[in-house]
């Protein structure tokens, strides 16, 4: 025998749907919708004013900030060339004292260097004429010797022997006189004796004329010392004595 089916069960009513609400739109009064909108434009205003108040200040700040930052760089140049300017005129300042401190320098050496020289050269001047008194001491007894009392000796003017002995013994002192000719004017000549001894050594050497250098006659003085000994003519024999005649530029 089947079991019974089961019943179905009764399905529960549907719930009746509500009607729909539509809101309708709420309707202003007219004064209070003005009222609102005077006070949106003047919020409006207010911030509109406030925002062009801030560029305003804005711009200015930016103004004054780039006034000042200008004001600065143009001081900075200005300092910086002020600062070159000054060097400038400082090297200028010291390149001229040293240049005037050299002048004073040079011309103090200048002047140094001159008076040297003019004592020497009065120096120079003073053994020449020494010299000179010496040798005509020298003459006066040779002569008063050989006349046995008084005269005058007489003038060796050149050693005796072969035609060429006495420009041989010229171009011998000629060749050992040192003496720079650059400052002479003229040629003056000088004329001297040298006296030897048999063996060729000087005796003694005299300047019969100076040259008016004194320089010139000492060089030739220096000359004859160097010179010696003279050599012995071909007939083996040294001249007591000769006399010739001497020129700056002639050497």
């Amino acid at each position: 025998m089947e079991p019974p089916k089961p019943q179905p069960q009764p399905q529960p009513e549907p719930k009746p749907v509500p009607p729909k609400v539509i809101d309708e739109p709420k309707v202003e009064k007219p004064d209070i919708a003005l009222e609102k909108e005077k006070k949106r434009k003047e919020e409006q205003e207010k911030q509109e004013k406030q925002e062009k108040a801030d560029k305003l200040k804005a711009e200015k700040e930016k103004a004054e900030r780039e006034k000042k930052e200008q004001a600065e760089k143009d001081k900075a140049d200005r300092e910086k060339k002020d600062k070159l300017e000054a060097e400038k005129q400082k090297k200028l300042k010291e390149e001229k004292q040293k240049e005037e401190e050299a002048k004073k320098k040079a011309d103090a050496e200048k002047q140094a260097a001159d008076k040297k020289k003019q004592q020497q050269a009065a120096a120079d001047a003073k053994a020449a004429e020494q010299r000179r008194q010496e040798d005509l001491k020298r003459m006066m007894g040779q002569a008063t010797s050989a006349t046995g009392g008084t005269g005058t000796a007489e003038k060796s003017q050149g050693p005796k022997g072969s035609p060429d002995y006495a420009n041989k013994l010229r171009a011998k002192i000629r060749s050992n006189t040192v003496f720079d000719n650059s400052g002479v004017s003229g040629n003056p000549a000088g004329e001297y004796t040298v006296e030897l001894f048999p063996d060729g050594s000087v005796r003694t050497v005299r300047v019969n004329k100076p040259s008016g250098v004194p320089g010139f006659d000492e060089a030739v003085r220096t000359a004859i010392m160097k010179s010696q000994p003279f050599p012995a003519d071909k007939d083996g024999k040294v001249p007591s004595s000769f006399t010739f005649t001497h020129y700056p530029k002639d050497q």
